[in-house]
Formats: structure tokens, sequence, C-alpha cells
């Protein structure tokens, strides 16, 4: 299909970009918007190792966040030349985690004889862990995570960007939940989770002819395009796709 008319509408060129973007997503396989957080989370990860180191702010940022959570923290890890910068910026967050902790750090007798402070200064030490922005990468990919659904819900009532949508694999659930939080009142939510729905309808025939052929009975039968559904149903649940 030609989708060169869906970025032709009256409208700011970054909601067109989105758009392309999105559009472009929904033709690979998987999740649009697990296929997008990866691609854009690596980028953002590598602008963070180049710059972080040298300013001031972001590096106030990165060691009240505590650094990267676990996922971004693997993907730093396999990016080229980024030995140094993970040094410095995690020796940061390193003196920052050993400078809270004399606050625990009481003898035996005084911890006895004075619980219920210990006890306040514990739950003082996790208020304020808990009081952190979490990982840059993720609050960055979160606020890029609802231009795309605002785009998303603003086409709702668009026959071609929903045509698209239907064709390919859908949203995995974790994600129809996430558009599902965002776009609650939005007009034309329903009719993006009845493309959303089709989907998954079509995935859940090509599980049900995989588990058919599991049978001995039909061990014959060549597979078709059912044949990697088991990797794309567990990707469905609980997100990504497998292998990216």
């Amino acid at each position: 299909m030609n989708h060169r008319r869906l970025f032709n509408r009256r409208q700011a060129p970054s909601t067109n970009l989105i758009r392309q973007e999105l559009v472009e997503a929904m033709q690979e396989p998987g999740c649009a918007l697990c296929g997008l957080a990866q691609q854009k989370s690596s980028r953002y990860v590598e602008t963070l190792l180049e710059t972080a180191v040298m300013d001031v702010d972001q590096r106030d940022d990165w060691r009240y966040a505590g650094g990267f959570c676990q996922l971004h923290a693997e993907m730093a890890l396999t990016i080229p030349n980024a030995a140094g910068s993970l040094a410095i910026l995690y020796e940061d967050v390193l003196q920052y985690e050993m400078a809270g902790l004399p606050d625990l750090e009481v003898n035996r007798s005084w911890w006895q004889r004075h619980r219920q402070g210990v006890k306040r200064r514990v739950q003082q030490w996790l208020y304020k862990r808990q009081e952190r922005a979490g990982c840059p990468v993720c609050r960055t990919w979160q606020t890029q995570e609802h231009l795309y659904w605002a785009v998303l819900l603003d086409d709702g009532d668009q026959d071609d960007v929903m045509r698209v949508f239907i064709e390919s694999d859908g949203l995995c659930i974790p994600h129809t939940v996430s558009l599902i939080e965002f776009g609650s009142t939005h007009i034309h939510l329903p009719a993006v989770l009845a493309a959303q729905r089709q989907c998954l309808q079509r995935l859940h025939g090509h599980v049900k002819a995989f588990i058919r052929k599991q049978d001995y009975r039909f061990v014959h039968e060549p597979y078709g395009e059912e044949a990697d559904a088991w990797q794309r149903v567990v990707a469905c649940l609980v997100g990504r796709w497998p292998g990216k």
C-alpha cells in the first residue's frame, strides 16, 4: 500500500513526522510502540552518554535518578566505546549511594536502645529513594510515547491510518493499557480499540492453528504464517518483540 497520502494533511510538520514514524513502525513485525521504544531509547542512551559527562545539570539529574533502569543499563553496556562514560557516570551514582548509608550505620547497642529512631531513619531513607525521578531514558521515552498516542487517537476516524493499523501486528497488551490510560476520554478510543481487537483476533487464530499442528494427527501439515505465533503471543502479552 502507498502511504504517502497519509502525510499530506495540513498539520504541523512534527505531527506529520510522528505519524510517518508510527505508520512505518506498524509495517514492521511486532508491536509498533515496542519497536519505536527500542529505536528511540537506544538513541537517547547514546546521546546521554555523549553529553551528560560534561553537562552539570544532566549530571545532577543522573545522580538523583540513580542512573538507568535495568533495561536501559543493559542497552548502554552494548554501545561501543561507552566504557569511559559509564564508569564516570556510575562512579557519581555510587558515591551518592555511599553518602546516604552512614545514616543507617549504627552500633548494635544504639540500635537496640533506639528502635523507633532507627525505624524513622530507615523510613526517611526509603522515602528519599521513592521520590527519585527515575531512569532519564524512561522519562524521555514516556513523553515521546504520549505524542504517538495523541496522533494515533486523533487519526482514529481516518480509514487509511486504521487500515494500516489493522494490517499490522497491533499493539502488545502493556502498550494497549498505556494507550487506554492516556486516551481514556478521547472520542476515537473505541475505534482504535476495535482495530486492536482485530489484530488480537488474528493472532489468536494463528496461535490456535499452531497448537493444532502440535497434535500428532496434523504434524505432517506444513506451517504457514502461524509458524512463529508462539513467539508473537508471548511478545504480545509481555511487550517487546523477540530478538529486538
